[in-house]
């Protein structure tokens, strides 16, 4: 086994658990390990000092998109973006907005919160997700510090 791994390995043991399907954190509170609780995967990894752990949202098209503008489909649309507002307000998302193009991906967002597991269930409890015209896919994402929004 290489030093690296030894060493990302000592780290998980002496972490703390968050919850159950949560991340590690070590001594100084940088996430080092994930699961992701919608396929049983579990991402380790050792974060630098110079960057930081979020989760980015993928949202896309799902079983019963249209882009036909019907009541239905306006109704949907406007209780998903309240919905991303409330969680914008709640300082839970930090980035979110619409794709431009015509593609299955239909949005992004960025989620500033303690697990994946957490903002797995943010994303899901959408509106648009739980009506089955969005799909969301919810990963961990390494990023410098200070790169993004307080």
């Amino acid at each position: 086994m290489p030093t690296a791994s030894r060493r990302a390995n000592k780290k998980l043991s002496q972490g703390r658990e968050v919850d159950s399907h949560s991340c590690r954190y070590d001594e100084e509170d940088r996430v080092t390990e994930s699961e992701d609780i919608s396929d049983g995967r579990t991402y380790r990894f050792s974060v630098p000092e110079d960057m930081m752990v979020c989760f980015i949202r993928l949202l896309k098209r799902g079983p019963i998109w249209t882009a036909e503008k019907t009541p239905e489909v306006e109704r949907l649309q406007a209780e998903h973006v309240a919905y991303g507002r409330r969680l914008i307000v709640a300082g839970k998302l930090i980035l979110n907005g619409p794709m431009l193009d015509d593609g299955d991906l239909r949005g992004v967002g960025v989620f500033r919160v303690g697990s994946l597991a957490e903002a797995q269930v943010l994303s899901d409890a959408d509106p648009a997700v739980l009506a089955g015209r969005l799909i969301s896919e919810v990963h961990p994402w390494m990023i410098f510090k200070g790169i993004l929004p307080e």
